[in-house]
């Protein structure tokens, strides 16, 4: 069962972080309002690059159009949210959110006349009567919502758990512009991971105007994935397609360091570094092998999902935490 994808989620944490608390000052009677924290930050986030394998294949030319190593994937922005409720002096609530807009790469060129092929299984040809421009492009999309409960053990170690939800969509797609016609073929996955996380928070250093803290959190996921598939050219003569989905167990790594600069009170600017780890997702780019021929008929294909994939981020955090 495909569960729907939680595009409003953090707003569901965000009521659950302010209205459980109030309810639960009868649990907990000495935590009468205990206070607040919210923080808002710029992500400058990259992920890994891509396998040097073949995309497409001139095989005229024996030698690959397009290769996966090509994609010269660079950091983009993003926007991250925390808001916690202090329950006790030894006992929050907190839920964040963060989401990391189209970060992807393209390359441009003219491909020469002649027979080319995708890998697929058996692999499909097809054939280009002049020098055609094509394009090609990678675009990722990443989003995160988490709710954890945290407890201070003493003064320098916290530990926590939660709910993780991590979202991760792919799409690879090729433009070929052959005089008076034009040829369209697009790869996509989309991964929703569900699951709990456990981590630990230690405090690193302090000042009256500084703090530097170490987060490390780890997750094991229900990696349910989609995955589609479209070949098409401007009249619709041909017109092929696939759609499949699946589910695998999927395990991430959340590591992050983060500097706070107190400047008022009640202000403090931070600054972080962030390395997340997440293995058995879909990439598009590995999907190819994995769909089967297709002739340029009107059918229905099949894609037998790759999930063996490994993600790598890492970057920067910049903002303010508010607290009061």
């Amino acid at each position: 069962m495909q569960i729907p994808r939680p595009t409003w989620l953090f707003s569901f944490l965000l009521i659950f972080v302010v209205a459980v608390p109030a309810s639960a000052q009868e649990l907990f009677p000495p935590c009468l309002d205990q206070g607040w924290d919210f923080s808002s930050s710029l992500l400058l986030l990259k992920p890994n690059g891509r396998e040097d394998e073949s995309l497409l294949f001139f095989s005229t030319g024996e030698m690959d159009a397009y290769n996966g190593s090509n994609f010269n994937l660079n950091y983009e922005s993003g926007i991250e949210f925390e808001l916690t409720r202090h329950l006790t002096e030894d006992l929050r609530l907190s839920g964040s959110y963060f989401q990391v807009f189209q970060s992807g790469a393209d390359e441009s060129g003219v491909l020469a006349p002649g027979t080319y092929r995708f890998e697929t299984t058996p692999p499909s040809t097809f054939d280009l009567g002049a020098a055609s421009p094509s394009t090609t492009a990678l675009q990722s999309e990443f989003l995160s919502a988490e709710l954890n409960l945290e407890h201070d053990l003493n003064d320098f170690i916290t530990v926590l758990f939660g709910f993780r939800y991590f979202g991760f969509d792919d799409k690879l797609s090729f433009l070929m512009r052959d005089p008076g016609n034009f040829n369209y073929y697009r790869w996509g996955t989309q991964n929703d991971l569900y699951g709990g996380q456990i981590g630990t928070e230690v405090l690193l250093w302090e000042e009256d105007w500084f703090r530097l803290d170490f987060t490390g959190k780890f997750a094991v996921f229900n990696n349910q994935v989609e995955g589609s598939f479209i070949a098409q050219d401007d009249t619709l003569s041909f017109n092929n397609f696939a759609d499949e989905s699946s589910e695998t167990t999927s395990t991430m790594f959340d590591l992050h360091t983060e500097g706070t600069f107190f400047l008022t009170d009640h202000w403090s600017f931070i600054a972080g570094y962030r390395v997340i780890f997440v293995d058995s997702v879909a990439f598009s780019t590995e999907q190819i092998t994995q769909t089967s021929e297709f002739d340029g008929a009107n059918e229905r294909e099949s894609i037998d999902l790759a999930m063996n994939d490994e993600l790598f981020l890492h970057g920067f955090n910049f903002g303010f935490l508010c607290t009061w």
